[in-house]
């Protein structure tokens, strides 16, 4: 998925989590990230390593936000300062969440595919991810 950052929210009312998650975002970036499911795929590849590797997040819910990777990247100075305090109050929120229910886990899929813990990072790593370009 060129371009676009995935945010996968994995844990108790995971799509309840999301649903705020996504009015955090449009709050704070003007528009909201489009819902997507968890994929198929993925869980698929997962069980063909390792039968047994699903089992523990079997009844664990899931959900996925989809942003365009522009969302979060700025290039003058202005902008990332600006885009900056966004993301710090975004992981505010992540971070509380956290606190709240230690079962619930944020991961951030960069448009190259790297999987970051979203709520172990700064917003200067989420911009940095943000500006990499998907040239190889």
């Amino acid at each position: 998925m060129p371009d676009r950052f995935e945010f996968r929210i994995q844990g108790p009312d995971a799509e309840k989590v999301a649903a705020e998650f996504a009015d955090l975002i449009k709050e704070e970036f003007g528009q909201r990230p489009t819902a997507a499911n968890p994929g198929t795929e993925e869980q698929e590849a997962e069980k063909a390593l390792d039968p047994g590797t699903l089992s523990a997040y079997a009844g664990l819910a899931a959900a996925i936000l989809s942003m365009p990777a522009s969302f979060l990247a700025a290039d003058d100075m202005i902008g990332r300062m600006t885009q900056s305090k966004k993301i710090d109050r975004l992981l505010g929120w992540v971070k509380t969440k956290k606190q709240q229910s230690r079962d619930i886990s944020f991961r951030m899929i960069t448009p190259k595919g790297l999987s970051i813990s979203f709520d172990m990072s700064s917003s200067t790593e989420i911009m940095e991810a943000a500006s990499e370009k998907n040239d190889e």
